[in-house]
């Protein structure tokens, strides 16, 4: 048998019936399978472990996935399971009033966001560094996504006028 040809390696979204959704390797916000499609298959390592093709992989780390065939050809894949959301956190005196899911403050913030695998951060659709102060009164939304495509949104206000009352 002359072989010429790489293992092709298959990644799925998974389901119970090993149906889901063809995907390509990345960060993914849940559990994978793996198919191989070749008949001269002589080890499947996950991460240097024996991998049956088609059994779950659902721990949120990194994976290397190497399909070595009889012949020595090999094929590899790397992804990621990244089910957590991006951490926020806002340092700033908090005053409370009840408005649905926004935070009011009385002077300047800064909010930190940490994810190993952030890809966007944006404050009012601009992107943003994490741990800057932001200073000016006003309402904010500020959006942390990662590459799994996991999103937390926080609304926050900075009000530093005082109240007037008219008599």
């Amino acid at each position: 048998v002359i072989d010429t040809v790489n293992p092709v390696i298959t990644l799925k979204k998974y389901t119970k019936d090993n149906k889901g959704k063809v995907v390509v390797p990345g960060h993914h916000n849940y559990s994978l399978v793996a198919f191989v499609e070749d008949t001269n298959i002589d080890t499947i390592k996950l991460n240097g472990e024996d991998y049956v093709p088609g059994k779950e992989i659902w721990d949120r780390i990194s994976y290397t996935l190497v399909v070595t065939d009889k012949a020595g050809r090999t094929a590899t894949i790397e992804f990621t399971i990244d089910k957590d959301y991006p951490s926020v956190v806002i340092n700033g005196k908090k005053y409370e009033k009840n408005v649905k899911d926004t935070i009011y403050y009385d002077g300047a913030v800064t909010p930190t966001v940490t994810d190993t695998n952030l890809e966007t951060l944006t404050l009012n659709g601009a992107e943003y560094v994490s741990g800057t102060e932001v200073t000016e009164d006003g309402n904010y939304t500020l959006i942390a996504k990662d590459k799994a495509g996991n999103t937390t949104t926080v609304n926050f206000v900075i009000d530093t006028v005082n109240p007037v009352i008219n008599l």
